[in-house]
């Protein structure tokens, strides 16, 4: 879910917004190891855009993963290693600039 807002302020136009995601459990595994099972989890996204009504450029501060919920992507046994397991955990907090030019 998500929402998006947009206004007008002197000669900028200001955009900001928010996304929570939502996955339900799941196994990341191919042979569904308990082990290997994802809870539940929400990841929370935001950012800032800021341009001019006529110009070249726009700049935007975004965040994803603000809550730096850490879950599971991916992962399965290790081949020819009883009982040894592999898993790949999603990015945390991501913050960053963005800087446009348009021509």
């Amino acid at each position: 879910m998500g929402a998006d807002f947009q206004q007008t302020a002197s000669n900028l136009i200001i955009s900001e917004g928010a996304l929570v995601l939502f996955r339900s459990a799941y196994n990341v595994s191919t042979n569904n190891d308990p082990i290997l099972e994802q809870n539940a989890y929400a990841q929370f996204d935001a950012h800032l855009d800021l341009r001019p009504l006529s110009g070249p450029w726009s700049v935007s501060l975004y965040g994803l993963n603000l809550t730096d919920k850490h879950y599971l992507t991916a992962g399965d046994a290790i081949p020819l290693s009883t009982g040894a397991l592999s898993a790949i955990l999603a990015r945390g907090r991501q913050v960053g600039v963005r800087v446009g030019f348009h021509f």
